[in-house]
């Protein structure tokens, strides 16, 4: 069975899916009504998980009973998703601290400011009990602040990906990956000229930190939908602006009610930055998801992305 297919049938990602199943498994026979208290969603959804499920399960109404097709197919699925503890934070201090004399220096061509060793930890923490499902997949539009490494270094995700303008930032992220046997996809692309073609509709999560302009978060903000398969995976953006020019903000709603996502989360001031000073050395992280009406944009004003521009 493609889970993939599976999740686009019910109306939930993938991450969600797996917390039904992780629950059926755990169980072994759960009440529907049970179940909607552990996971939180409607009669409806899990009708039309049993709907599409039914081979895998007992054919009894009212309780959710793996049959031995599904016990074995399930046995076959990895239920791992990692909690974050406090050996988690260590080892992204000393990766951070690794990393800290030889990393490139950050451009200011491409709005590269470093984030702080905490809002790594945070960032991880976050994504970990939002998405770190063993088996999740996700993409990194630009990474200078190494949150790939971080993830791979804990352990959290097995399926990583890093697309990035910056060459020096790509072969940084290769050799430390090389020194480490961590597994990582990297991709060299200027997304004003498009995503690469393996990137498209492949990924559960994707996550960037955009350029600090209305239009580098309308750009990267496209790519990241472009790169997200089917209807219910998450994009995760950033967008950095001073507390004297809150209006900027509402250019960044604007742009995603453009696009017709809805906002899970909105973490006001959620990363902090090492010298970033005219967004106020902060921004904030959106949590987004795609709803029947998005549409990715076809004509994009790709000039002027960049602060300095």
């Amino acid at each position: 069975m493609d889970l993939k297919n599976l999740s686009e049938k019910v109306g939930i990602s993938s991450g969600d899916l797996f917390l039904i199943l992780e629950n059926i498994k755990r169980e072994g026979r759960i009440s529907t009504h049970d179940l909607i208290g552990k996971t939180g969603f409607s009669k409806e959804t899990l009708k039309k998980f049993r709907d599409n499920f039914s081979s895998y399960l007992e054919p009894v109404s009212n309780f959710f009973i793996l049959n031995d097709n599904g016990k074995k197919f399930l046995s076959s699925l990895t239920f791992n998703k990692k909690a974050f503890e406090a050996s988690d934070e260590l080892l992204i201090h000393s990766l951070y601290k690794e990393c800290a004399t030889s990393r490139p220096k950050p451009k200011r061509e491409y709005d590269q400011f470093y984030s702080t060793e905490d809002t790594q930890v945070k960032r991880i923490k976050f994504l970990m009990e939002n998405e770190a499902y063993e088996d999740a997949s996700i993409l990194f539009l630009g990474d200078d602040d190494l949150t790939s490494l971080c993830l791979l270094e804990i352990g959290a995700f097995k399926n990583v990906a890093v697309c990035d303008i910056d060459p020096s930032q790509l072969s940084f992220i290769e050799s430390v990956a090389k020194k480490k046997s961590f597994d990582i996809q990297l991709y060299y692309a200027d997304l004003r000229e498009g995503l690469p073609k393996d990137l498209i509709e492949s990924y559960d999560v994707v996550f960037s930190d955009p350029p600090y302009t209305p239009s580098g978060f309308k750009l990267f903000l496209s790519r990241e939908l472009e790169a997200l398969w089917g209807s219910f995976g998450k994009a995760y953006i950033c967008f950095g602006s001073s507390e004297r020019s809150l209006e900027r903000f509402l250019l960044v709603q604007s742009i995603i009610n453009e696009f017709n996502l809805a906002i899970i989360y909105a973490l006001f001031n959620f990363n902090r930055y090492e010298s970033a000073l005219s967004i106020g050395s902060s921004s904030n992280l959106y949590t987004l998801m795609k709803t029947p009406k998005t549409k990715v944009s076809k004509k994009l004003d790709v000039s002027k992305i960049y602060t300095y521009e």
